[in-house]
């Protein structure tokens, strides 16, 4: 799961988290809410943070917070990949 030097598309980003948060991938639609809506614990929440960190991302933890969708993982994610 190492940084290939482009960023991963959406379906392929969700495809790594429905595999992480064990949550059916058409339920992580871009609006979907890791507490509301995914039903998301700290363990899993934690393990999407490492994830995204193994992809080539750092997140630092106030960052965390601002995370709230599926859609703000992803973007956080595209924001900050570098080569």
């Amino acid at each position: 799961m190492a940084n290939s030097g482009t960023p991963m598309s959406f379906e392929e980003f969700r495809r790594v988290l429905a595999e992480v948060l064990l949550v059916d991938e058409a339920k992580l639609t871009r609006e979907a809410s890791f507490l509301n809506d995914l039903m998301v614990d700290s363990i899993r929440w934690l393990e999407m943070a490492l994830t995204i960190e193994r992809l080539g991302v750092q997140i630092p933890t106030e960052a965390l917070w601002d995370i709230q969708t599926v859609g703000d993982s992803y973007e956080y994610y595209l924001r900050n990949f570098v080569v």
